[in-house]
């Protein structure tokens, strides 16, 4: 069997992936995706690098955003569109896949749709709690619909026929029961020290760099701060304009690791061992965060589709397995609020998410890849 994987939601992507390669070493992967994340900014997408790190061909390829737009883009957006699908349809009939496997994203759309045209089946995973329009369009060209929480959730009525409850797929090495050695970056830690994980995903979040930074001189007094900050861009380089102002201020080195990027082998280092995490809120950060029962502030990207990181967010903090943070209300005092009720509470959140957990659908790969099997033949 040949799938190919076009760019969307990443990490259960490379979940997949993981226990596909595995589990079915035969299987032939092929993966389409992004060279940047925010094409205007020039901000490299993480993909290709987590992709080609797994040994699976990586197809660069430049899809049209469905979102927001002015009325001079919405006026050129059809064409381009047309274009995509042409481009999806050429690598559909160059590669020949048995299946496509999307989860979801403006990536997606072309190919699913493109697949259609070559009657190659297509199974689309949904594995957020809102619908955004990219899946609206990809659910109506889909073979079978994947889902991860309760189908009320997505007024899924006339998908009744397709849908199939799977969960979400989580990467290898976050899920692993074996030891993980603590990254070669970190120097040494002490029995008493916190761990303090900020993570702002591979595109960053200038809002939670910039709160970090303010705050950066008494946090590491109780912390050891490790700061995801995400890639560089043509107007901001974070990784450098972050270590800088570490070290203009003199704070020791080991209080303080900024990351571009952190490897998922590190990251499950860091799940185990942090006291805290402070993140923003997409679904499958929500779902790393509740495998690991670590507790955490969420900090929701305001404006996202149908406020969807609003909805993962509430779903923690209502159940006191999380500390609902609003970015209108970011400073100093919040802040430091937030951390103190974390850390006071720090037990009643861990058997909140423990409890949660308990209602995880697991062995999602292999369901997923039944349904892919199923589909294939």
């Amino acid at each position: 069997m040949k799938i190919l994987i076009p760019g969307g939601h990443l990490t259960p992507a490379l979940g997949l992936i993981d226990w596909i390669i595995h589990n079915h070493p035969d299987t032939q992967i092929v993966f389409a995706g992004r060279i940047y994340s925010q094409g205007s900014l020039k901000q490299k997408a993480i993909e290709a690098y987590e992709v080609k790190k797994r040994s699976v061909p990586f197809i660069p390829f430049k899809a049209v955003k469905l979102e927001k737009a002015n009325f001079f883009s919405w006026l050129i957006k059809p064409f381009r569109f047309l274009l995509s699908l042409a481009q999806a349809y050429k690598i559909i009939r160059e590669h020949q896949p048995n299946v496509i496997m999307s989860f979801g994203g403006y990536v997606a759309v072309p190919f699913v749709i493109a697949g259609r045209f070559c009657r190659i089946p297509s199974l689309t995973h949904e594995g957020t709690r809102v619908v955004g329009l990219a899946n609206k369009i990809i659910f109506y060209f889909s073979s079978k619909i994947a889902y991860s929480y309760s189908p009320e959730n997505y007024n899924l009525k006339r998908y009744q026929h397709k849908l199939e409850l799977t969960g979400t797929p989580l990467r290898q090495a976050i899920t692993s029961t074996k030891s993980t050695p603590q990254p070669s970056w970190i120097k040494k830690i002490n029995p008493n020290d916190k761990i303090l994980l900020i993570l702002g995903g591979n595109q960053g979040s200038k809002v939670i760099n910039d709160l970090i930074k303010s705050n950066l001189e008494w946090i590491i007094k109780d912390y050891i701060v490790v700061h995801q900050c995400g890639r560089s861009n043509k107007l901001y380089n974070y990784a450098s304009d972050l270590l800088s102002y570490a070290q203009n201020k003199n704070f020791k080195a080991e209080r303080y690791y900024v990351r571009e990027w952190i490897d998922e082998e590190d990251l499950a280092w860091l799940y185990q061992h942090a006291s805290l995490a402070l993140s923003r809120a997409g679904a499958n950060t929500i779902e790393e965060l509740v495998y690991h029962q670590l507790p955490s502030i969420l900090i929701p990207l305001p404006h996202s589709h149908f406020d969807e990181q609003m909805v993962n967010a509430k779903h923690l903090s209502v159940r006191k397995a999380a500390y609902l943070l609003i970015q209108d209300n970011l400073n100093h005092i919040s802040l430091k609020s937030a951390l103190v009720q974390v850390t006071k509470n720090r037990q009643i959140y861990i058997k909140n998410l423990k409890e949660i957990k308990t209602s995880m659908q697991l062995g999602s790969e292999q369901k997923i890849y039944n349904i892919l099997v199923s589909l294939s033949q």
